[in-house]
């Protein structure tokens, strides 16, 4: 029997575990929608994910999963398996890595947007209500106008807990941050073939020892924490010398 809303609301507040521990029920969930332009939104690849509870599911797509996920308060990341013939929607608390290269498989991320569609400024600075935490995804989306553009994550008291430079004069993704004064630069990178005018998607996963970060769907450094107190980390700000650059999107996972 199709579950209306309603129902299935009550029935996934029944199954809700803090402790998340894995549960199984039957959902045949035809008759409620979800919204998937909500925060990050769908993406195809493969996830790796963290804390996560499994439903088998009648009728399984990733939609109808990420509806069974937006009744979840822990649950930020949602996707599909049948590996062993029996359909599931896989619900988790956060993400440890994505596999962008695998187009077959699609996963939700479920979130806020906090800025779309903003025009070119110099700088803008978002507020991170109760800062970071592991297991948390951000989606940037942003258009290079000028030869630098800069994204920093803050703290409260003003230092950087980490900076992503792209520098197009010197082809180099500059990481650093500053505690007090500026600490080791890291520069490593797969390749550089940015040039102005380029939209540009980075992905930041927020692990336990440091920050994952994909451009344009391919894994292209990691970060150390060098500011361990996640929660104090309160402000994502985007810069630009010169013109700037436009700041398309921001997303979080929430």
């Amino acid at each position: 029997m199709a579950l209306s809303s309603f129902q299935l609301y009550d029935a996934a507040r029944g199954l809700h575990s803090r402790s998340w521990v894995p549960l199984l029920a039957t959902f045949s969930l035809i008759s409620a929608q979800c919204d998937l332009t909500a925060g990050p939104g769908q993406m195809s690849g493969e996830v790796t994910a963290t804390s996560c509870v499994e439903y088998i599911a009648v009728d399984m797509t990733v939609g109808r999963c990420a509806l069974l996920c937006h009744f979840q308060v822990e649950c930020f990341v949602a996707y599909t398996n049948s590996d062993d013939g029996v359909f599931r929607c896989i619900l988790c608390e956060g993400v440890e890595a994505i596999d962008f290269t695998a187009v077959h498989e699609n996963f939700y991320l479920g979130g806020r947007v906090l800025l779309e569609n903003h025009g070119s400024v110099p700088s803008h600075r978002l507020s991170l209500a109760g800062g970071l935490s592991v297991g948390q995804v951000m989606v940037v989306k942003f258009v290079m106008w000028s030869d630098r553009t800069f994204f920093l994550l803050i703290q409260t008291n003003g230092h950087y807990a980490m900076l992503v430079e792209f520098r197009l004069y010197s082809r180099a993704i500059v990481r650093n941050s500053k505690l007090g004064w500026w600490g080791h630069e890291e520069r490593s990178k797969p390749h550089f073939n940015f040039v102005a005018g380029q939209e540009v998607e980075i992905v930041y996963i927020v692990r336990q020892n440091d920050y994952m970060i994909y451009i344009d769907k391919l894994p292209f450094f990691t970060f150390q924490h060098r500011v361990t107190d996640l929660e104090s980390i309160q402000y994502f700000e985007f810069a630009g010398s010169g013109s700037g650059g436009n700041l398309k999107s921001f997303s979080i996972t929430s």
